[in-house]
């Protein structure tokens, strides 16, 4: 089994390198884009499937609002949602 995580942070048990904006991975034949939305915490990434306009985003942004700024600045977390909001819709 492999185990994604961002490569600004250590994940115990991570076993592939670590992501970051630009890196590509495989989700069975969909290739997924990585994006850096760090905010929530620094190292926050969010998966996009350009192919499906999916994203798996993570406690960046909830329906009602976004996460908790833990470990970010508010400039981070602002740039991390509009890079969100910024996605093609559906």
């Amino acid at each position: 089994v492999q185990i994604y995580g961002p490569a600004s942070e250590r994940i115990p048990g991570r076993n592939t390198d670590g992501l970051q904006e630009g890196s590509t991975v495989e989700f069975g034949s969909l290739p997924v884009q990585i994006l850096d939305v760090g905010g929530h915490t620094k190292g926050h990434i969010a998966y996009y499937i350009p192919s499906q306009s999916k994203a798996f985003v993570g406690d960046a942004l909830f329906a009602l609002g976004c996460g908790r700024m833990f470990e970010g600045t508010p400039q981070q977390f602002w740039t991390s949602l509009t890079k969100l909001r910024n996605l093609p819709d559906e």
